[in-house]
């Protein structure tokens, strides 16, 4: 489920935990859209702040590359392949 809000800011899906935490999610098939994606993510998370809600737990880009790893914003970088077969 995406979300999008009025501003146009929009993520591909929030995970909600029982605790109430959440997670940010986009999905971008190449590494070449990350920097954009990213931007997105930090975004939204500060409009939800702004709101009153809580910090998410993660933001993460699913992509089509090969690595994952942390980018130096905090964002997670996760190719597809990651989440198993």
């Amino acid at each position: 489920m995406a979300i999008r809000d009025q501003c146009g800011f929009e993520c591909y899906a929030v995970i909600g935990l029982y605790n109430g935490n959440s997670s940010l999610v986009e999905i971008k098939p190449g590494n070449k859209e990350e920097e954009r994606g990213a931007e997105n993510l930090l975004t939204l998370e500060k409009l939800l702040t702004d709101k009153g809600h809580r910090k998410p737990a993660f933001e993460m880009i699913l992509t089509g590359g090969e690595y994952a790893y942390r980018r130096s914003d905090g964002v997670l970088v996760v190719p597809l392949g990651c989440l198993g077969e």
